[in-house]
């Protein structure tokens, strides 16, 4: 028993540096959680040694809690779908390409978020109605690491996307916040209602099908 504790505190020290140094965030920020994990169940094993087991024990739990969490994130951040991969560069030229006669606006070329009036293409509207979002696609959650080089997972109600941005409620913050598309890890979303993972570009495609430099209502 003198030895097995000790040897799982250590256990717990490794496996803690392991999983964080795997964690899908920046390098600096990987390390220094990394050791920072390390060095607390290094403190447990102390207090352990010194006969203080209720802060050793409190540490252990509180560490195990926060190492079991960051696997989960890590794993949720990771996962793929190899075909939804293959396609990531192909399906950001399609959306830049479609949106491109939007940007050709006659004198408003310098505004980003252009909606033409419904006149200006009576042929369109007379082929084919506009679609309209499918709700649920508009609940996701994601991977983000924001421009400090933190990384987290987010819970999103979407309101608007243009080619860069993705607006809408946070939970986590509990407000409205603005997410850049190129800081999404992996360039993955999933839909919270079914689970389903999909390439942001895809997810733009399903969510709003006719083409246009900004999505939303």
């Amino acid at each position: 028993m003198e030895i097995a504790i000790p040897l799982a505190f250590m256990c717990l020290a490794i496996l803690s540096f392991v999983i964080y140094i795997k964690s899908p965030s920046s390098l600096i920020a990987r390390i220094l959680k990394a050791f920072t994990a390390f060095l607390y169940a290094f403190i447990a094993l102390g207090a352990y040694l010194t006969a203080d087991y209720f802060f050793s024990i409190i540490i252990a739990i509180t560490l195990i809690f926060v190492v079991v969490r960051r696997a989960k994130l890590t794993r949720k951040g990771v996962e793929t779908s190899p075909q939804q991969t293959s396609q990531v560069s192909t399906v950001e030229s399609l959306i830049k390409a479609k949106s491109h006669p939007i940007k050709a606006s006659d004198d408003n070329k310098s505004n980003k978020n252009i909606n033409l009036p419904s006149n200006r293409h009576p042929h369109t509207q007379s082929k084919k109605k506009p679609r309209i979002a499918n709700v649920a696609l508009k609940n996701i959650s994601f991977s983000y690491t924001n421009s400090n080089g933190d990384f987290s997972y987010r819970e999103v109600d979407v309101s608007k996307v243009d080619e860069d941005y993705i607006f809408g409620y946070c939970h986590m913050r509990r407000q409205l916040r603005t997410f850049r598309l190129d800081r999404i890890e992996n360039e993955e979303v999933i839909v919270r209602e079914s689970g389903e993972i999909l390439n942001v570009y895809d997810w733009i495609v399903e969510l709003y099908p006719l083409p246009g430099k900004e999505y939303g209502s």
